[in-house]
């Protein structure tokens, strides 16, 4: 449910494959301190059209697959976009991660993806994201998402995480596969 501003130019954000650098090449890299938008799923709120009114030539990322903000929604906004998204919340996440990152992640911030508040932990945490230069992944409390895993473990380093929830919250199964590649 929520839009990225970039500057690249609509042809570099289609096509597939390549790995994190052709990503970013196709995708450009949204400048820092690029404003997330947010909007229903299947209607633009009235603030981000008005935001993006001011701004004819902004060109938007949509962030999540149809459930989050359906095509028609993105379109209604009124501005050349292209969409990040995976088969599942887990796997958008780490495409995030992975396509519109800017640096190497230093880290992960690890917030819950499968509960009904999760997004609000992922919101907060977005101002430490930018800060620490380390993206935020998606968990569920009693494991680790295989999308999860795998990102964390594609850096090729073990790489510090930081849970981005209460620990009373947090179930054995997922404190142990933190840190296992």
């Amino acid at each position: 449910m929520s839009l990225v501003e970039v500057d690249a130019p609509a042809a570099a954000c289609h096509g597939r494959g390549g790995g994190r650098d052709a990503a970013r090449r196709r995708l450009g890299r949204p400048p820092r301190g690029a404003p997330i938008l947010l909007t229903a799923t299947d209607a633009p709120h009235p603030a981000t059209e008005a935001w993006l009114s001011d701004r004819p030539d902004a060109e938007l990322v949509v962030l999540g697959g149809d459930a989050a903000v359906t095509d028609a929604t993105a379109t209604a906004l009124g501005a050349a976009h292209t969409r990040v998204a995976g088969p599942n919340l887990f796997a958008t996440a780490a495409a995030i991660a992975d396509q519109l990152w800017p640096v190497e992640p230093a880290g992960f911030l690890i917030t819950p993806g499968g509960t009904e508040d999760g997004w609000a932990f992922a919101l907060t945490g977005a101002s430490l994201a930018a800060t620490t230069e380390q993206p935020i992944l998606l968990t569920e409390l009693d494991r680790l998402p295989t999308e999860t895993g795998a990102a964390i473990c594609a850096t090729g380093a073990p790489v510090p995480t930081l849970l981005l929830v209460p620990a009373a919250q947090v179930g054995d199964g997922l404190t142990d596969s933190l840190g296992r590649c």
